[in-house]
């Protein structure tokens, strides 16, 4: 797991869950790799009460497998999830790039090309982790631009299924490089 830096602004159980959620897409926690409560309280510096919560939280979201008396478990990665991920940015982002072009000033249009530099500088790096960054970016961008950044939050739950996928896609890649 990797250590990730709690904001000022977040209360334990708000660190935790994002600890947890981006170790689970950046695949340091691997899909079916156990997990135990009280090593990530410890290694995070919070109580176990907010990593209990947030591991119910990710369960829900069919990102942890929790099995009574033997522990819990990142999931495996599912076709279906992805699928349907998949599905959901294609439609959403078809909707909400109309609204983007009739509502982005040029301050987000600006803001969008920077984005799009910086990638192809990352890409010229060979910097996937950095490019994954930055297309989620981009893609959060357009969703203020549209002014739809509650839609963009909702589906972030669903899209990790997703992002699992494009992680595992960039380390293979990464890998076959070396």
């Amino acid at each position: 797991m990797k250590k990730i830096e709690r904001m000022s602004s977040e209360t334990a159980r708000e660190y935790a869950l994002r600890a947890i959620t981006e170790n689970i897409k950046s695949a340091d926690l691997e899909p079916g790799q156990a997990i135990s409560e009280n090593e990530i309280s410890a290694f995070l510096g919070v109580s176990r009460t907010p990593v209990r919560e947030s591991i119910q939280e990710l369960h829900k979201a069919a990102l942890i497998e929790i099995y009574p008396q033997k522990g819990s478990y990142v999931s495996l990665i599912n076709s279906q999830y992805v699928e349907e991920a998949v599905f959901l940015r294609k439609v959403l982002d078809i909707a909400v790039i109309e609204e983007a072009c009739d509502m982005a000033t040029e301050e987000d249009i600006k803001i969008l090309e920077e984005n799009v530099a910086l990638q192809e500088f990352y890409l010229e790096k060979d910097n996937t982790e950095k490019i994954f960054e930055l297309d989620n970016e981009f893609h959060r961008m357009i969703y203020v631009a549209a002014k739809k950044e509650t839609i963009h939050h909702m589906s972030q739950m669903i899209m990790i299924h997703f992002d699992r996928v494009r992680t595992l896609s960039m380390l293979t890649v990464k890998d076959k490089k070396s």
